[in-house]
């Protein structure tokens, strides 16, 4: 009896652990699972900060990158946006991301938006960093 009782406890510790990493790796590629967009090759992560891992993947998903290729598909608007800024830093703010971190919309940027049902991406090209956010509900 004793034995089956630590046999269940090994089981069931497991099990939590494999989920933790599974839902862990699930959001390192939420950018290509979620919009079909491999950054990833194009440019250097230089700050991150994801959601706590969910079933769903849903929340704030933020991260910086510094552009190593200018070998971009994303189509880039060049007209400055009050709305996309002010959407931005919306979701920023809920998400505590630091100013240091965030683009300066008072300087010339390029954005990129992309919405699907239950969620919405943001995409800042500025200095030759991207500025990412993307809301999962």
């Amino acid at each position: 009896m004793k034995k089956r009782n630590i046999l269940i406890i090994m089981f069931c510790t497991i099990m939590c652990v494999c989920s933790i990493c599974y839902f862990n790796l699930n959001n390192d590629d939420y950018l290509e699972d979620n919009w079909n967009l491999n950054l990833k090759s194009q440019a250097n992560s230089i700050f991150e900060k994801y959601p706590e891992p969910s079933f769903h993947n849903d929340g704030i998903y933020y991260e910086v990158f510094e552009i190593i290729k200018h070998n971009s598909s994303i189509d880039f608007n060049n007209n400055k946006n009050s709305e996309i800024e002010m959407i931005f830093l919306e979701y920023t703010s809920e998400a505590s991301i630091s100013e240091e971190y965030l683009p300066c919309f008072s300087n010339k940027y390029q954005y990129y938006t992309k919405n699907k049902e239950n969620a919405s991406l943001i995409i800042i090209n500025q200095n030759q960093k991207l500025y990412v956010v993307s809301y999962k509900i």
